[in-house]
């Protein structure tokens, strides 16, 4: 079961019941979710305090609120007016407390700060605070558009890949423009994929050497849009998958000619070229020889 301030745990502390939810879930497993809180009449006591972690909690308002009143730690920090449209941000460490005289209505995104460094991977949860206080008021038009779409998907109800990818874009817009001035310059430096997407690229290329895999499902599994894994991959890579998954078929191919008594049209059906004619172009323009002349030589060094 999934644990944090979104779903009915936040609704529990609104006093809404089955509030609309829809939650991503980060290579690891950690949750990232958008809860839809809304109720048409005063409350009729503060809310009850939302558990502390180490979390934040991001309410796009949808309305106007003429006044609010909020506590953090137990002390009053802040009241007045939440326009229509602006963005409030709230600390879970300091257990956050509200109270509004009139109707509600706001998306409040979770992302935790384990959430936000493994998304953004530089990001560091122990270094690095949103420089942003509890309660103020900004206006953030890049968080009113996405939360705005976002609103269509909560209606139909259903997580989909696009969900994914604005909760985690959300992520990162945060990250940079709220985060440390250390988080900000590292996310700038656009040094393409991230370590876990890196990893998870490679694995899904080299499981699939022989049969091959189609890109949308490996950008698919890295949490990106192909144009943009493509270019991710070759930042950090130095080459484009398909070059890679190339090279990674020629270095497979020179250890089966050191090791096994294999045909070259063997060879090269094991590592995923077309034919034998395919395996030679491409061995010889990477090796600078021919496999029939780099298995002679291997077998001879053998002997």
């Amino acid at each position: 079961m999934l644990n944090g301030a979104f779903g009915e745990q936040l609704g529990l502390s609104f006093r809404v019941r089955n509030p609309r939810t829809l939650i991503s879930l980060t290579p690891s497993g950690l949750p990232i979710a958008v809860t839809e809180i809304r109720f048409d009449r005063r409350l009729d006591a503060p809310t009850y305090p939302v558990a502390s972690e180490d979390a934040y909690l991001i309410g796009l308002q949808l309305c106007d609120v003429s006044s609010h009143e909020m506590w953090l730690s137990g002390e009053h920090v802040s009241c007045g007016r939440w326009g229509l449209g602006t963005t409030i941000f709230y600390d879970l460490t300091q257990r956050p407390v509200l109270y509004f005289d009139e109707p509600f209505h706001q998306l409040t995104f979770y992302v935790s700060r384990r959430a936000l460094a493994e998304v953004c991977d530089d990001f560091d949860p122990l270094e690095s605070e949103l420089r942003i206080a509890s309660g103020q008021p900004v206006d953030d038009e890049t968080i009113r558009h996405m939360g705005q779409t976002l609103r269509a998907f909560i209606d139909q109800g259903k997580r989909t890949r696009v969900v994914d990818h604005l909760l985690f874009a959300l992520c990162g817009h945060v990250a940079e423009r709220y985060g440390s001035h250390k988080a900000k310059k590292i996310l700038r430096m656009e040094k393409g994929l991230a370590p876990w997407q890196q990893r998870r690229a490679r694995e899904l290329l080299r499981e699939s050497m022989t049969e091959g895999v189609r890109l949308q499902a490996v950008a698919d599994a890295c949490r990106m849009s192909t144009s943009a894994f493509v270019r991710g991959f070759k930042r950090s890579m130095g080459v484009t998958p398909h070059q890679w998954l190339l090279l990674q078929r020629v270095e497979r191919a020179t250890e089966l000619m050191e090791s096994r008594a294999l045909s070259l049209v063997d060879v090269a059906m094991s590592c995923g070229f077309a034919d034998q004619s395919h395996f030679t172009r491409v061995f010889t323009r990477k090796m600078g020889l021919t496999p029939g002349v780099y298995q002679r030589a291997a077998r001879s060094k053998a002997a």
